[in-house]
């Protein structure tokens, strides 16, 4: 579950009995330029927001959730985002090179965790009443992302994570095309990057940390509405083994 998560720059703790996962910090002999190829790989993040318009301030702290933010690595039943440090991207040049750099901000920043258990899978859950999406604070921020990962059982599960731009997404950069596009558009461009932080060298060595296309593995949906975009992810015991195990071996 970790490596599923970490995708979206997230550590969950699921009960309070585990010890929560600490990134572990990125090697210190790192090159000058690939710490520039990073910075610019940031600058050029930033061109999928409006810069003409100011920035609002976005404090996670003004939205309610089922779970909270870790105050520090010895908190429990919490969430934190890390960043990107630890993960490798594709960069400018990766067309002719190949070449893969260190990631940096998260473009969107996490603001909320949701843990809920339902009678049935429920999507275009940022309608409900209760959800972030609907509340005056929720409703007040320029763009979300909702990502609601769905888990089949008895009884059902949902995490929902909820993401938030500091500025309107930009007319006609990649963002806007993800957030207005058709499903196909999406599925072809929404991956993940798996990440074991602690684990068996084993199950390390089999997820491995190459990116793959989620549509490959689970059964994704999308429901564009006011100022968010839902992404629901229908998951099960085999589509995370899929997922997790053989994708990141089968795809670019």
């Amino acid at each position: 579950m970790l490596g599923l998560l970490n995708l979206l720059f997230l550590e969950f703790t699921a009960t309070g009995k585990e010890k929560p996962v600490k990134p572990k910090p990125a090697p210190a002999a790192i090159s000058s330029t690939a710490l520039k190829q990073a910075s610019d790989a940031a600058e050029n993040a930033s061109k999928e927001l409006d810069l003409s318009v100011p920035p609002i301030h976005v404090d996670p702290s003004q939205f309610n959730s089922v779970l909270h933010k870790g105050k520090d690595d010895a908190d429990t039943n919490c969430w934190t985002s890390p960043g990107g440090v630890g993960f490798m991207i594709r960069g400018q040049t990766y067309l002719k090179n190949s070449a893969k750099i260190m990631g940096g901000n998260p473009l969107l920043k996490l603001i909320a965790v949701d843990w809920f258990k339902v009678d049935k899978a429920t999507d275009k859950i940022a309608l409900h009443p209760k959800s972030l999406a609907q509340s005056d604070a929720g409703k007040n921020l320029p763009f979300i992302l909702v990502i609601n990962l769905e888990i089949p059982a008895k009884p059902n599960y949902s995490l929902v994570l909820y993401y938030a731009a500091e500025r309107p997404v930009r007319k006609d950069s990649l963002l806007e095309k993800f957030a207005e596009g058709t499903d196909q558009f999406r599925d072809a461009r929404f991956k993940l990057i798996p990440s074991i932080v602690e684990g068996y060298w084993m199950v390390k060595r089999a997820v491995g940390t190459k990116a793959c296309l989620l549509g490959k593995a689970v059964t994704c949906k999308y429901f564009r509405q006011d100022n968010f975009l839902e992404s629901v992810m229908i998951t099960s015991m085999l589509s995370l083994h899929i997922l997790m195990f053989r994708l990141p071996n089968a795809t670019n």
